[in-house]
């Protein structure tokens, strides 16, 4: 299994766990995605990198189009994570956010004022 597999499997070990669990054979199913990920970035690369006039501007073509290759195949390798349980969801539209300014927490009673003294 090439790099892109390992880097596939990893992702759905952690953050897709239920779809890992369905695949009757994970070794073979990332072991082609792998395979189909360096394809799809070697036919990418061959595509996007230009040449250039020295050997080093063709050096750094290839690997900024390399680079980019990778973060197109990522798109379609990793896909999102699971929706997190109910309970951690975030709360429901309908409810205002929180006012940033508001203070009232920090002293929610003010002060009673000194009563005025009078001169005896």
């Amino acid at each position: 299994m090439n790099r892109y597999g390992r880097m596939a499997r990893l992702h759905w070990e952690r953050h897709l766990p239920d779809r890992y669990a369905k695949l009757r054979n994970p070794d073979q199913f990332f072991q082609e995605q792998g395979e189909l990920a360096a394809d799809e970035i070697d036919s990418t690369v061959a595509s996007l990198a230009p040449k250039g006039p020295s050997y080093l501007d063709n050096v750094a073509a290839q690997n900024a189009s390399r680079r980019q290759a990778e973060e197109l195949v990522r798109e379609w390798l990793l896909p999102n994570p699971e929706p997190p349980s109910p309970d951690l969801a975030p709360p429901a539209e309908n409810s205002d956010p929180p006012d940033p300014f508001d203070v009232s927490h920090l002293n929610p009673t003010p002060p009673e004022p000194p009563e005025p003294t009078t001169p005896e």
